[in-house]
This record gives structure tokens, C-alpha cells and sequence, in this order.
């Protein structure tokens, strides 16, 4: 078999995309445990200091089940869309 001009053996860059989406979703799936189970502590911390928080803070302490399902969602998705 004789490869066509302007064509390489797609092989080798599949396996490389695969593996890349591999570790993309073990980030993604390690990021939604640290923060589904560390922002607590630290929002419960920071509650009895009674002190006011910076707004990103506010967001990630008031909204962190919704950000630790968009990274378990990112996590997910390369493996979906091949």
C-alpha cells in the first residue's frame, strides 16, 4: 500500500489525541474532587473568621457543586466526541 501525497499515516496522531483527552479528563475529574471536597472546609473556615470575601471567592465558595459538575462535564466530553 502506498501512501497518497499529503497524506501521513493518521495513526500515531490518533493515539497522541487519545492519550491527550486521557489526562485532560483525569485533570478535569481531579479538579471537581478537590474542589467538590476542599471549598467546603475553606467556606466553613472563612464563615467562622467572619470576614468578607474577595468576589471570585464569593462565586467559588457560593457556587462550587455547579464547578465541580462543569469540570467533571469537561472531563467527560473527550471521550464523547471522537
Amino acid at each position: 500500500m502506498e501512501l497518497q501525497p499529503g497524506r501521513a499515516d493518521r495513526a500515531p496522531v490518533e493515539a497522541l489525541v487519545r492519550i491527550m483527552a486521557i489526562f485532560a479528563s483525569i485533570g478535569g475529574l481531579t479538579a471537581s474532587v478537590l474542589v467538590a471536597k476542599v471549598v467546603p472546609i475553606f467556606a466553613e473556615l472563612f464563615k467562622g473568621l467572619e470576614v468578607e470575601l474577595p468576589f471570585a471567592a464569593r462565586i467559588l465558595v457560593t457556587h462550587y457543586m455547579w464547578i465541580s459538575a462543569l469540570f467533571v462535564g469537561g472531563a467527560v466530553m473527550p471521550h464523547g466526541c471522537h
